[in-house]
């Protein structure tokens, strides 16, 4: 694939792009499904697309094709530069400068299948005494992951990947009532936990089924939120994107346009990307704008240190571009055990699953607290019916009273729990 990828960036060139890159990316899952509390099939999935760029005159245009036979990279090829002639000029357009070669190789490339089935059998079991009322679908796959990234200026890259990835949705009924549903996600390294001990896993199953008979909130507050990792990590993501990324940048709304250095998030926060984190299952090791996805700290104990913007970004708005938008979150944990976070709030929420939109420009957004619970005195009192959470995601960055020194890892990111006060809670 890597002889074809390069006769058909020759292919560019000679039809007179100035510039060019294609990314080749082939997924192959071998999936093995849980229905109806039952191992019921398998399935193999295989998917492959290629995805072309070329930057002509200042003009680009890009198309991906999942077809690779002759004619139909020569098609898509005529496709691109007929786009090509009506695009609008801009210098900002560029690819990836030189860099070294790179090629790099992890994780199982091969499923263990039997273990995959003793692993689900046992999962099935387990529950069945453990849980009798719980409702439940599980997936556990074996995943290899191929990609290979050319560009004119002879970068070359080529990402293998294998591990295992684990999923389960599940509801508990009891009589005529049912909780919400909620699910856990994963990606492994190996199979050499039990599916039920795997993390957040039965903590989320044991948490929904109390969730069956649940109450709202006594009166809207102003009060703390302690933001589970899954819904804390999408927290600091939409900072990132909203606040520093190239998104506002290239919108003029960035509210920290010369920042680098200052602080700009709470002292107790510090953001790495972690491509190369041993605890890590599945992440790309380059980034979208073709370069190699490095490790560096982008906040660091509220201080930012690099702008998460992409090429483009740094070219238009006369900018260097250093690392990227992370591909492997990785949130430090704090000192503070999430017993004693529970322990010291008056009035607030344990917050485990969010349903709604995403922030808007200036931070501000709402949405549906989802299998989550309401603390009092210092003590959870009781799961909660549907209760909306609003505030500002920059303030409630900047108001962090303590961060857990438990975390979450589920293969690609890792974050603790995050506890935020002055959040405007109210019944739905």
């Amino acid at each position: 694939m890597k002889a074809k990828l390069q006769n058909i960036l020759n292919r560019l060139l000679e039809r007179g792009a100035d510039h060019a890159s294609l990314r080749f990316e082939n997924e192959t899952k071998e999936e093995f499904n849980v229905i109806y509390q039952r191992l019921s099939f398998l399935r193999s999935v295989e998917s492959a697309s290629l995805s072309m760029y070329v930057i002509r005159d200042q003009r680009t245009a890009n198309i991906s094709i999942n077809q690779f036979d002759d004619t139909s990279v020569e098609e898509a090829i005529n496709t691109l530069f007929v786009n090509l002639d009506s695009g609008v000029p801009d210098p900002a357009f560029a690819i990836s400068p030189y860099q070294e070669p790179r090629s790099w190789s992890k994780g199982p490339m091969q499923p263990e299948t039997d273990l995959i089935i003793e692993r689900l059998n046992e999962f099935i079991a387990e529950l069945k005494l453990k849980y009798p009322n719980l409702q439940y679908d599980a997936t556990l796959s074996h995943v290899t992951w191929d990609s290979i990234y050319l560009n004119s200026n002879k970068v070359e890259f080529t990402d293998r990947m294998g591990c295992y990835g684990f999923s389960t949705i599940f509801t508990t009924k009891t009589g005529k009532r049912c909780s919400s549903m909620n699910y856990s996600f994963m990606n492994l390294k190996d199979l050499n936990t039990k599916l039920l001990d795997t993390p957040q896993t039965e903590e989320l199953i044991r948490q929904n089924t109390e969730q069956v008979e649940t109450k709202p909130i006594p009166a809207n507050f102003k009060g703390a939120v302690i933001f589970a990792p899954q819904v804390g990590i999408g927290v600091i993501y939409g900072f990132l994107n909203g606040q520093i990324g190239s998104f506002p940048f290239l919108s003029k709304s960035c509210k920290y346009p010369d920042h680098i250095g200052k602080q700009i998030l709470d002292p107790k926060l510090t953001l790495k990307n972690a491509p190369d984190f041993e605890g890590f299952a599945a992440v790309s090791h380059v980034t979208s704008d073709g370069f190699v996805s490095e490790a560096a700290t982008v906040i660091d104990a509220g201080v930012l240190r690099h702008y998460p913007i992409n090429l483009y970004t740094a070219n238009k708005c006369n900018m260097k571009r250093t690392t990227g938008m992370p591909t492997a979150f990785l949130v430090e944990a704090g000192h503070t055990p999430l017993a004693e976070m529970i322990a010291s709030i008056e009035q607030g929420i344990l917050l485990i699953r969010d349903s709604g939109d995403s922030p808007n420009s200036d931070g501000d957004v709402s949405f549906v607290a989802k299998n989550s619970y309401y603390i009092e005195n210092g003590k959870i009192q009781y799961p909660i019916s549907e209760t909306m959470i609003a505030g500002n995601i920059v303030a409630w960055l900047n108001n962090i009273t303590a961060i857990s020194s438990e975390s979450y890892n589920n293969g690609s990111w890792q974050c603790p729990y995050l506890q935020v006060s002055g959040v405007d809670i109210s019944r739905k």
